[in-house]
Order: C-alpha cells, then structure tokens, then sequence
C-alpha cells in the first residue's frame, strides 16, 4: 500500500522543483534579452559615429575641391552597406556609394562633380576611429555586373539586388539624403533643379537651366540647356 504523505510530499518537491528550473530560465533569457538589446544599441550607436568620421575620409580622398579658392567647397559622402568582412581589425563594406562636391553661390549649394556606384570600402579600426584604406569603385559597362558579383560577398550581392537605389522620380535616395547634410552643414539649401559652371581661369560662372522633351525611348526626345545667369566670381565675393 502506497504511502499517501509520503506520496504527497514527493509530488510536492517535485512541482517545486520544475517551478524553479522554469524561473531561472525565464530570468536567464530575460537577462540574454536585455543584455543583447543593450549591445545592439551600443554597436549600433558606435557604427553611426564611426561611419561618419568614415564618410568624412572617404569624400576627402575621392573628391578635388576644385574651386575653395573661389567659393565655399566641401566634398561629401553617403553610403548604404550591404554587408560587412571584419578580420581582426581590418573591415571590408560592400556598399553602395554615393559622393559629391558642393559649392554655395548666393545663399545656394550646387553639386559640381561627383559619383555613385557599388564600391567596396577598405578601412581598420583603432582607438581613435576607423583609418580608411581603400575605396575600390566597381567597373563600368559591360565588365559591371561580372564585377560585383566577384567581388561582393554572397550576403551583400542578395541584399544588393533587392536594393532600389533610386525613387519613384528617378532621383538618387543617398543623393537626396546627402543633400541634408550639405544643407545643414553649409547652412543653405540644396539647388536640385538648375545647374553651376564655374571658369575659373576666367574668374566668371553660369548658372543653367536643363530643358528636356519628348521621351527618351523614342525618337522625338531632346535635351537643351539654357543660360538664367551668369557673373563674375569677385561680385558674388565681394
């Protein structure tokens, strides 16, 4: 005949047994949560701070001020990263890139020269901030495609291919996101529309004004420029 208190007692230790196993690993998971949470933070804060120092470098190698002698000039860089090769302290982005220099004319920044494309970003982490190596732009034409798909991880090249780097209206969305930047850190706004050419053997600029018609998948379509102004560089100094 079974003991019924002793029975009892067993059932009883038991389910206390199972609660506390239950609840040390609710608490284990809880404190994996939070700490996970906070590193993702953390890495995630470190990463925009250290892709802006990066950003900065990246822009002053790429881009000439061609005219800081004449204007304000600043280079600047945008990037979106699709995957990232870390080795030690050596880190590989595979990116899309996008870069522009940006002259302020009469309370407005034109962007005179610049690039975007899939490029790969080469720099190594100290105490102080990430130290760039090397920017290698991806090739042009039909050598393109064969290229990215060489030399960008398999990780980046899917999340490559269902990136749109361009909005509804065609226009480049690191661009549009670059010229915020410029418009706070120039403190002017950002001309999309009309175009700047400087001379500065001559000292003179134009400003100009891009006419299209028609569709560019036929026949009919034409591209024309007209000139809304020009001057010379020592007035608008002056």
């Amino acid at each position: 005949m079974l003991n019924t208190k002793n029975t009892k007692i067993l059932t009883a230790l038991l389910v206390a047994f199972v609660l506390t196993i239950a609840m040390a690993a609710c608490g284990s998971q809880e404190d994996d949560s939070e700490e996970s949470s906070t590193e993702a933070t953390t890495a995630e804060a470190e990463t925009i701070d250290d892709m802006d120092a990066l950003m900065e470098q990246v822009a002053q190698e790429e881009l000439i001020l061609q005219y800081k002698d004449y204007l304000l000039d600043k280079a600047f860089a945008k990037i979106e990263v699709f995957g990232m090769d870390t080795e030690g302290d050596q880190v590989t982005a595979y990116t899309m890139l996008c870069t522009g220099e940006y002259v302020a004319l009469k309370d407005k920044a034109y962007n005179v020269s610049g690039a975007q494309g899939e490029a790969i970003i080469k720099y190594h982490v100290t105490e102080e901030g990430p130290v760039l190596d090397e920017v290698i732009w991806s090739e042009d034409g039909s050598n393109h495609d064969p290229w990215v798909e060489e030399n960008f991880s398999k990780e980046a090249l899917e999340k490559l291919k269902a990136y749109d780097a361009y909005d509804a209206d065609g226009k480049s969305k690191l661009e549009q996101e670059m010229n915020k930047d410029v418009e706070e850190e120039m403190d002017v706004a950002v001309e999309t529309e009309n175009l700047l050419e400087i001379n500065g053997e001559e000292g003179t600029y134009k400003i100009i004004k891009t006419i299209e018609s028609g569709d560019p998948a036929s026949d009919d379509y034409q591209f024309d420029t007209e000139v809304v102004e020009e001057g010379l560089l020592s007035d608008v100094n002056s």
